[in-house]
């Protein structure tokens, strides 16, 4: 039994639309990078178990006042993938 829907509403959702190419590599891409980033995320829970520093990225404004950005172990993860 299938759990998609039919009709108009498969029609409203684009699940009859075509694919194409292009878009088809942007989420292989998208899917491999996060693969990727999944697996060197056990290095970065290592340098973050080590407490040495407590930097957690900027602070949002408003809604986002909780929400910081790349603390520095995600940094350092960064220019290490930049670097090779």
């Amino acid at each position: 039994m299938s759990h998609l829907p039919s009709g108009p509403e498969r029609r409203r959702l684009g699940l009859d639309a075509r694919i194409s190419r292009r878009d088809f590599v942007n989420g292989v891409l998208v899917g491999t990078a996060a693969t990727a980033l999944s697996a060197s995320s056990s290095n970065l829970a290592g340098t973050l178990a080590d407490g040495e520093d407590t930097f957690t990225g900027y602070g949002g404004v408003g809604d986002y006042a909780r929400a910081n950005g790349n603390t520095w172990p995600v940094v350092q993860a960064a220019h290490r993938l930049r670097d090779g």
